[in-house]
C-alpha cells in the first residue's frame, strides 16, 4: 500500500484549557509562597464543573489563535500546496470550530442549519467518533484501554482511505499517546508524519491475539518506541503559534529532541516545506 503523509494539528486552546492554565498558576503560586490572583483562583474553580468540561467551547483566546492560524494558512494556500485530498476531525466542538477555521473544513449536522466546509481540492471531509477526547479518567494507568482501543481503531481507519494526503484535527492527549512522545502539542499547531501499513494494524479483540502484542494491542518489536508500525520516522513541527503571531510568547513548547523537530531560529523552519 502507497505511504500516506499526515498532517496532525492540535484544537485551538479550549475554556478547559484556559482553566487548567490557571490552575497551574494556581499552585506555582501556592508552592513560592505568593498570594494567587482572583482571577486564577475563580477560573480554576471551573474545573470542578466536571460535566461542563465534555465539550467545551473555544476560549476568546482560541477564537483568536483560530483567526491567526487560519489567515496564515489561507495566505500560504496550505491545503491546496500541501495536496490533502481528506479532512477528519472530531465531533467536538473545540475540534470542529478549529478545522474550520484553520483548514476551511468541516462535517455538516443535521439540524445546525450549517452546510458542510470543505474547499475544492479536499475530497471528503469526515468526523471520526474514535477522535473523541473522552473523559480525563482514560488517562490514567489501568483505564487507557479505552483510548488504546480508539487509537487502533484510528490507524487502522487511515490504512483502509484511498487518499494520500490526510490531515486530522484533534487532541494533544490522543495524538501524545498515539506517537509515544514526551510532550503534547500545542494548541493550533500542525505537525506532519509518514505512515505506512507495512505492518498489519489491528483493533479490538484481534489486537490482543497479535503475536507479541502488549496490553494496547501493540507489538512492540515492530515499533519505534511503543508506537504502531505504522508511523515512519517521528512527527515534525510544520507550523505553530510563532509562526501565526510572529511572538516569541506565544511559542512555549517543552524540551523536544532535535531529531524530531526543527529549532525555531532555523530558517527554513518559517517556510512551509512539502
Amino acid at each position: 500500500m502507497a505511504e500516506k503523509i499526515v498532517y496532525l494539528i492540535r484544537h485551538a486552546e479550549s475554556e478547559e484549557n484556559r482553566k487548567i492554565a490557571a490552575g497551574k498558576r494556581f499552585g506555582a503560586d501556592i508552592a513560592s509562597w505568593n498570594l494567587p490572583s482572583s482571577s486564577d483562583c475563580c477560573t480554576a474553580m471551573g474545573l470542578c464543573n466536571i460535566p461542563s468540561l465534555a465539550d467545551c467551547p473555544v476560549s476568546e483566546n482560541g477564537v483568536n489563535q483560530i483567526n491567526s492560524a487560519g489567515a496564515r494558512l489561507h495566505k500560504d494556500d496550505f491545503v491546496s500546496f500541501s495536496g490533502i485530498q481528506l479532512v477528519a476531525h472530531s465531533p467536538l466542538q473545540r475540534a470542529r470550530k478549529t478545522s474550520l477555521g484553520m483548514l476551511g473544513s468541516m462535517v455538516r449536522r443535521e439540524g445546525e442549519g450549517q452546510e458542510e466546509a470543505r474547499p475544492e481540492n479536499v475530497n471528503r471531509v469526515v468526523e471520526l467518533e474514535c477522535l473523541r477526547e473522552k473523559t480525563s479518567t482514560e488517562w490514567f494507568p489501568g483505564f487507557d484501554k479505552a483510548v488504546a482501543g480508539r487509537i487502533a481503531e484510528f490507524e487502522a481507519w487511515l490504512g483502509q482511505q484511498p487518499e494520500t494526503c490526510i490531515a486530522v484535527v484533534g487532541h494533544s492527549q490522543f495524538f501524545k499517546r498515539m506517537l509515544r512522545t514526551d510532550y503534547k502539542f500545542g494548541n493550533c499547531e500542525v505537525w506532519r508524519i509518514r505512515y505506512s501499513m507495512e505492518a498489519t494494524v489491528a483493533s479490538g479483540p484481534d489486537a490482543q491475539e497479535m503475536e507479541g502484542a502488549n496490553a494496547d494491542g501493540r507489538n512492540d518489536s515492530l515499533s519505534i518506541d511503543g508506537r504502531s508500525p505504522c508511523w515512519k520516522d517521528y512527527a515534525e513541527q510544520v507550523y505553530s503559534l510563532y509562526h501565526f503571531t510572529g511572538s516569541e510568547e506565544c511559542l512555549s513548547p517543552p524540551t523536544r529532541d532535535k531529531t524530531r523537530t526543527r529549532d525555531k531560529t532555523d530558517q527554513t523552519f518559517v517556510e512551509l516545506e512539502i
